[in-house]
């Protein structure tokens, strides 16, 4: 199995990514009124598609982990509308359309965090629209080396202490990216992966 992407995950199709990021304020109260929150983080995610076997399928929280040949690894949560994960089992060969993962802050792990790395909600949607609403997600922190980088496009590729294989694209908020270094140690916290249809692999 190999990945393919609709708008470019692997070498030679990573110039298509694209990514919104945008927090709309909360307006300011008048006196006497309750204060209000200002709606959660919105990124707009690029729609990708792997091939590959499943490693974990998680009922319990509602996600699956795939990892395609090139050693790629991604963990996503499943739409409910997707698939019914007890239909699918480890080993299987599957097509997974999801939703990328996005990179929100990258940070020296061994200094102290001035990005709060506390589970956030963040509402993900599709760019190309396939995915029909903006959906709340959970973001998740990792520590991992640096093993590729693509500057122009933003896109850094970790390996974990597991030795997985993660491709996420950095925010354009996030401005340690241009000082990253193949070989760095690094703290990220992201978004996580969304699949919304899973198919067993023909």
């Amino acid at each position: 199995m190999k990945l393919v992407t609709k708008v470019g995950l692997v070498a030679g199709a990573l110039g298509c990514w694209s990514l919104l990021m945008a927090t709309e304020p909360a307006d300011t109260p008048s006196i006497g009124q309750p204060e209000t929150q200002a709606p959660p983080a919105r990124v707009m995610a690029s729609e990708l598609t792997l091939k590959g076997t499943v490693q974990k399928v998680s009922s319990l929280l509602q996600e699956i982990k795939v990892k395609a040949d090139d050693g790629t690894t991604v963990t996503m949560k499943v739409s409910p509308d997707a698939v019914a994960l007890k239909e699918i089992k480890t080993g299987d060969q599957v097509e997974v359309k999801y939703l990328e993962a996005v990179a929100l802050a990258i940070e020296n792990p061994k200094a102290t965090p001035a990005t709060a790395m506390a589970e956030e909600t963040v509402q993900v949607a599709s760019e190309q629209g396939t995915f029909p609403e903006a959906t709340a997600v959970k973001t998740s922190a990792i520590t991992a080396q640096v093993e590729d980088l693509d500057r122009k496009n933003r896109i850094v590729t970790l390996r974990d202490s597991a030795g997985n294989r993660l491709i996420m694209k950095a925010s354009p908020d996030v401005l340690e990216f241009a000082n990253l270094k193949i070989g760095d140690h690094i703290r990220t916290r992201y978004t996580e992966a969304i699949a919304f249809e899973v198919h067993r692999a023909s």
